[in-house]
């Protein structure tokens, strides 16, 4: 009688144990696109691109030189003499006087310079990414009042030169905040 309890005890755990089993298999055969199309995301985000940000520092306390026309600008200046010709140092009173020291054995500029105008305007950088050879930089550019002097608003990225080929291309994308705000605002309507 022990013996057939026994039995009888190993014959419902067995029956349980292929119950769960086929219910796994009809589980994995139903959820198998899923399975599918999640390994298919996981892959795509891990090998869709090679684009990483770069590190960067932005420098304060320097000004396009008056006689610099905006175009005369080069899209990047990896040497001081080149540097010191388009621009000069503007310091001023306090702890965040002094201009920022750029160390062009190992570092490069990439300005970012607007043509002149009488209204306030700010560049805020966003982004700055490596994808191959290509850097891309996303900037905001905020318009203020109007102010009775013409300035050309200028922002200067400074990249360790490692990360900046010969042959890489700079592109550089200006995003105007009033324009997104607008889009933002017709969005929230």
């Amino acid at each position: 009688m022990r013996n057939m309890k026994c039995h009888l005890t190993i014959l419902n755990e067995v029956s349980a144990l292929i119950q769960i089993a086929s219910s796994i298999k009809k589980l994995t055969i139903r959820c198998y696109p899923l399975w599918v199309a999640s390994l298919c995301i996981l892959c795509s985000c891990s090998f869709r691109s090679d684009e990483y940000k770069l590190q960067y520092k932005v420098a304060h306390g320097y000004f396009v030189k008056n006689d610099i026309p905006c175009s005369q600008i080069p899209p990047c200046i990896d040497s001081k003499e080149k540097f010191d010709d388009l621009f000069g140092m503007a310091a001023v009173m306090g702890e965040d006087g002094v201009p920022t020291a750029i160390d062009f054995s190992r570092q490069m500029v990439l300005p970012l310079v607007l043509q002149p105008t009488d209204t306030t305007t700010h560049i805020l950088i966003k982004n700055v990414c490596k994808k191959g050879n290509k850097i891309n930089v996303t900037c905001l550019v905020e318009k203020g009042d109007v102010q009775s002097y013409a300035a050309m608003p200028c922002e200067l990225i400074v990249i360790e030169k490692k990360d900046f080929a010969p042959d890489d291309e700079l592109n550089i994308t200006y995003q105007n905040a009033e324009n997104l705000r607008r889009l933002f605002l017709s969005a929230e309507i």
